[in-house]
């Protein structure tokens, strides 16, 4: 089958899980004899563009429904899957704005309503001045906007895709009760596929892991707090904060305020496999995740994590040994997390084996059984 991925932004797997579960499905699909090009449509530095990715950045919404259906004609595009489903995308990614007879799936990564939530609690707006207090008073209004927003455009996709993928059950009744639609087969469940699997692992260091964006939902500055209150350095651990955003040059000023000589900041890294596995915790203190491939991926090398909760977690961690869930935006909870992790001097897990066992349920074979059930034609 000719399978077209649009994800916005080139695919690069080490930015973030999302772009990581995208490049595996895309390329394990290609594997299995299925013709697979990628859409872009935003702008990016690149040039020329990689051999099978084709780009409609710079065109107007507008434009680009008409560009890209085009472009489905050109390719003969059977399936067309949307990677961004939470993005304007949608506003040409669509049946009513494309007229080729091609399926369109629609995938949605992230939290539905967590951020939503959390919405009071994630403003970051001191009371010092009449201007702030009005922002206060704005809160109202614009969470209901959001929310009114993003309803429907939940509402448009589910009409007008073929399906709509979530990674997780909890995810789909999620969608179902804040869109008030009725439970329908066209929202499917795929768990994103565990992209590490090594047979054994090897002796823990006392070090901690973040693996992610630099981005406010993923609250790193929460994580630097609670590890300079929690003694963890003084205890000789250390933290290696993995990954890039645009709040890095706030985060390295935070360390350096707080004096944290054990925090590292190493970028984005090909390959964290080597960091998996001699981490001892990964802590995870984001507040939009749905179907982490972070927490993922530290399970399979026995990391223990410390978590903010979210949808898929009892998905993740079967056993309440199995690591620490927290109440989003719990600062003095993190604090504490990480001390009780430390006091236990976590090393090779007894019930490592368990959680391989788990994890084989998210195998790439599995995942993509369950893609090629999905875009098979209909009978």
């Amino acid at each position: 089958m000719n399978l077209l991925f649009s994800f916005g932004n080139l695919i690069r797997p080490t930015r973030g899980g999302t772009e990581r579960v995208t490049a595996l499905i895309a390329h394990g699909l290609q594997a299995r004899g299925h013709k697979v090009s990628f859409l872009i449509t935003e702008e990016v530095n690149t040039s020329p563009l990689p051999i099978g990715t084709y780009s409609c950045a710079g065109l107007s919404h507008e434009e680009k429904a008409p560009w890209v259906n085009r472009l489905c004609e050109r390719l003969r595009i059977d399936v067309l899957i949307n990677e961004a489903g939470t993005s304007d995308d949608i506003r040409f990614l669509n049946h009513e704005s494309l007229q080729h007879p091609c399926r369109i799936i629609t995938c949605i990564h992230f939290d539905i309503t967590g951020d939503l939530q959390y919405f009071y609690r994630s403003m970051d707006i001191p009371l010092n001045s009449w201007s702030n207090l009005l922002r206060w008073m704005k809160l109202p209004f614009l969470k209901w906007m959001h929310t009114r927003n993003r309803r429907k455009r939940y509402r448009y996709l589910l009409q007008h895709s073929d399906a709509v993928v979530v990674p997780a059950p909890a995810l789909m009744q999620q969608f179902f009760r804040f869109t008030g639609t009725h439970p329908s087969t066209r929202v499917r469940c795929i768990p994103n596929p565990a992209v590490f699997a090594p047979e054994t692992v090897g002796s823990k260091e006392p070090m901690a892991l973040f693996v992610g964006r630099l981005v406010p939902g993923k609250h790193v500055d929460h994580l630097l707090d609670a590890w300079a209150a929690s003694g963890a350095e003084q205890n000789g651990w250390k933290l290696l904060i993995v990954g890039e955003g645009g709040q890095r040059p706030n985060l390295e000023r935070q360390a350096k305020r707080l004096k944290l000589r054990s925090v590292c900041f190493t970028g984005s890294l090909n390959r964290p496999d080597e960091l998996y596995r001699r981490a001892t915790l990964l802590i995870l203190p984001s507040d939009y995740e749905s179907f982490s491939m972070v927490v993922l991926e530290g399970l399979s090398f026995g990391c223990f994590p410390i978590v903010y909760d979210f949808p898929a977690i009892s998905q993740l961690l079967l056993k309440p040994e199995w690591g620490m869930v927290l109440p989003q935006h719990h600062r003095k909870a993190l604090t504490a997390a990480i001390q009780e992790a430390i006091s236990r001097h976590l090393t090779n897990l007894p019930h490592q084996k368990d959680i391989h066992n788990h994890l084989k349920h998210f195998s790439l074979p599995t995942i993509l059984k369950q893609w090629e059930q999905l875009i098979a034609p209909a009978p």
